[in-house]
């Protein structure tokens, strides 16, 4: 085979996979990209109880130093927010 059909041939080969790479990711944003939207706003929260990574400090005495607190954690998005009206 002549060196530039050869050429040629791998331009060809390589611009049908971006071609049908290009399809693909628009199939995924714009025809299915709703369906995942729904899916994805179930699991945007989740409430985890996580044990604290340590324990009492006890003076030698055996007095509480610094005990464990639970404390709440807030979080803010930014797209959920602007939709919220003051």
């Amino acid at each position: 085979m002549h060196p530039r059909a050869r050429l040629s041939l791998m331009g060809v080969i390589v611009l049908g996979l971006f071609s049908i790479m290009i399809v693909r990711l628009w199939s995924l944003q714009v025809l299915q990209g709703p369906s995942y939207q729904r899916l994805e706003h179930g699991l945007t929260t989740k409430t985890v109880a996580i044990a604290p990574p340590r324990g009492l400090i006890l003076s030698r005495n055996g007095s509480i130093l610094v005990a464990n607190r639970v404390m709440p954690v807030v979080t803010l998005d930014r797209h959920v927010a602007a939709n919220d009206p003051p």
